[in-house]
């Protein structure tokens, strides 16, 4: 028994009867393609590429021939894509795109086509293609179970990479990898084992990373949040990994950028009443730092309606700027186009008080306080650079008792002003702070908040 396919060209319909013997509960898939037997219109004859799969699944052999529906699937669009580039045209946000890994499997020129349109539509805006998401975890999906191994990884990447119809140089400028999440070690480092076999054959290497500590704690959202603020020895570890495969990964051995291509505060969408909570904006600036300071070019953090979101959307509408924004934000406006300054402390503060300053050319400095301590404020003394004459400050703060735990999004303000969710906002004036003669300023950094100085 078969089943039958329908094909239309123009106005003519053309059926294909499959005689095989199918079976239930699997999903079989079909394509077209024209081949032309003579010269048409005074070109040579030539076989077109092939259509987009039609997929049915059996699910019954009664009567006389099986009864299929088409499985749930999830395909992307010529108009996916342009909304996709419109919105990063009108946000000025460049796109990392992903190329799905599964469902091109059995016919690789798809992938090939759709990085064809997206190369084309996104235009300036794309940054780079991934190919599959987190590979190391494919033994979960793929051959079984448990047996999908780098190796078959990697031949099936080299067969999409041969697939991408893109000018060699272009293409390995824009493709990255490996987007692994898990294995960062020994033999099943897949940063290293990636660089290793396809050197010069992408222009970026990435990587995932999630805060675990507190999926170990499940006591209470304070002893979850304490441990989502503490230092993050497993961070850095995984930062130097990919810094040092990314030294030996473009052609000839030479170096090329890495990035963490996925990350937020707790895997599986986070944690309720920790990562959407006021915290998580002060986890996210020394989360953003210690890329910087490993050499990451950047990350891209999961959202999605998660809890870690930090953007709530419905209906293709912002609903709620969350706790990450905030912190992103600080982070992005005060050291953007600056280079890191090494700071040093006094041994009398506490571990729960994070300093960093940034600093461009001549221009002015920026220097952050990040007080995790829900509970206590600190007076800081701040020498400031020689040149420094003036100084201002921006802060971070949330009013509501609860603090670090706090949910409630109208509580969290940069100078007192909340950020809007769906319109453009400019934050207010930053308050003066007096330069004492021996060229320092005194700071007041409250309980669970971040201080902003800016020293011309």
């Amino acid at each position: 028994m078969g089943g039958t396919v329908s094909a239309t060209s123009g106005a003519t319909t053309y059926n294909l009867k499959d005689t095989g013997k199918l079976t239930v509960g699997t999903t079989y898939f079909y394509v077209v393609y024209a081949n032309n037997s003579t010269t048409v219109a005074g070109k040579p004859a030539g076989t077109s590429g092939v259509s987009n799969e039609a997929y049915v699944k059996v699910v019954s052999t009664a009567g006389s021939a099986p009864t299929a529906s088409p499985p749930v699937l999830n395909y992307i669009h010529p108009a996916d894509i342009d909304a996709l580039a419109g919105m990063a045209r009108a946000s000025g946000w460049s796109v990392l795109y992903a190329l799905d890994y599964q469902f091109n499997m059995a016919i690789p020129s798809r992938l090939g086509d759709e990085a064809a349109y997206a190369y084309a539509a996104l235009g300036t805006s794309l940054q780079g293609f991934e190919i599959g998401n987190e590979p190391d975890l494919y033994h979960d999906y793929f051959a079984g179970g448990g047996q999908y191994s780098f190796q078959d990884f990697i031949n099936q990447w080299n067969t999409f990479y041969t697939a991408i119809n893109l000018p060699a140089a272009t293409k390995n400028a824009l493709l990255t990898g490996p987007a692994s999440c898990c294995h960062w070690s020994g033999a099943g480092n897949w940063p290293a084992l990636f660089a290793q076999q396809e050197p010069g054959k992408f222009g970026l290497l990435t990587g995932h990373y999630y805060n675990n500590n507190p999926r170990a704690n499940t006591s209470s959202a304070a002893t979850e949040m304490t441990s989502l603020l503490q230092t993050d020895s497993a961070l850095a570890n995984n930062l130097d990994v990919l810094a040092t495969a990314a030294a030996t990964a473009g052609a000839g051995g030479s170096a090329i950028p890495f990035r963490v291509s996925e990350a937020n505060s707790i895997p599986q969408g986070g944690i309720s009443g920790v990562s959407d909570a006021y915290g998580s904006a002060l986890w996210i600036v020394d989360f953003l730092f210690a890329n910087v300071q490993h050499g990451s070019t950047g990350i891209n953090l999961h959202g999605g309606g998660a809890y870690y979101s930090p953007i709530m959307d419905a209906n293709g509408n912002a609903t709620s700027v969350r706790p990450e924004f905030y912190g992103a934000y600080l982070f992005y406006d005060a050291v953007k186009g600056k280079h890191l300054l090494q700071t040093t402390n006094s041994s009398a503060i506490p571990s729960t008080l994070s300093t960093y300053a940034a600093i461009a050319g001549s221009g002015p400095t920026s220097i952050f306080l990040n007080n995790k301590d829900a509970t206590r404020s600190m007076v800081i003394k701040i020498v400031l650079p020689a040149k420094a004459t003036t100084a201002t400050r921006r802060i971070l703060t949330d009013s509501s008792a609860a603090g670090l735990l706090d949910t409630t999004m109208a509580n969290i303000s940069i100078n007192g002003q909340n950020i809007p969710a769906n319109s453009a906002w400019t934050p207010p004036t930053d308050a003066s702070v007096p330069v004492l003669p021996d060229g320092s300023i005194g700071i007041t950094v409250p309980p669970a908040s971040v201080v902003v100085v800016t020293a011309n």
